[in-house]
């Protein structure tokens, strides 16, 4: 139905919706998924260290869990404008005026550096080192020309920020880089 005719240099095609072809269904990638998700149920959900936990734990980054709830919310609300604004859908009338100048910030960063979104929000996962993490925002930028990767803070950096980021992210974006999850090469 998707071709009505075939010659030795034409092609007609059938009518819509018929002509429009779907295209061949993520078969591999859904193999991939169910063999994620069966791998991390067989060793537990809760034996998966974040980041974030495995550097409070060796006393390298500052353990934030008492925060007040009202600058978790904000950074929360500040996150969610940056990844609408990477991916064009931030209507600025529902933006909190106080969060906006955050969220200009971070996406003025991005265009400046020309960087070329690769991941956004993307929770990821070392299957060698059994840690997982959330990089806010990970690409190419092209003013640069190598990779990069962000963790935005609506405040001040905590102490070993850094080491967070360049020695939590770095690797496990490596790892999903050389694994497939992800594509950080340009």
């Amino acid at each position: 139905e998707m071709i009505r005719e075939v010659g030795r240099d034409w092609v007609t095609y059938g009518d819509p919706p018929h002509k429009f072809e779907a295209g061949t269904p993520a078969i591999v990638e859904s193999i991939g998924l169910g063999a994620a998700i069966d791998y991390v149920n067989s060793i537990g959900k809760e034996r998966i260290a974040s980041v974030t936990q495995v550097l409070v734990a060796q006393g390298i980054l500052a353990d934030h869990r008492g925060t007040d709830p009202f600058y978790a919310q904000r950074g929360s609300a500040v996150h969610e404008g940056i990844r609408l604004g990477l991916l064009g859908r931030l209507d600025r009338s529902t933006l909190q005026p106080e969060l906006a100048g955050y969220v200009d910030r971070a996406l003025y960063l991005v265009e400046q550096l020309e960087i070329e979104a690769k991941v956004i929000e993307q929770p990821l996962y070392d299957r060698v080192y059994h840690v997982a993490g959330t990089p806010d925002l990970a690409g190419y930028s092209a003013k640069f020309g190598q990779a990069v990767a962000f963790d935005w803070k609506t405040g001040d950096d905590p102490p070993g920020y850094e080491v967070q980021l360049l020695g939590g992210y770095a690797p496990l974006l490596e790892y999903a880089a050389e694994s497939g999850q992800i594509g950080l090469d340009k």
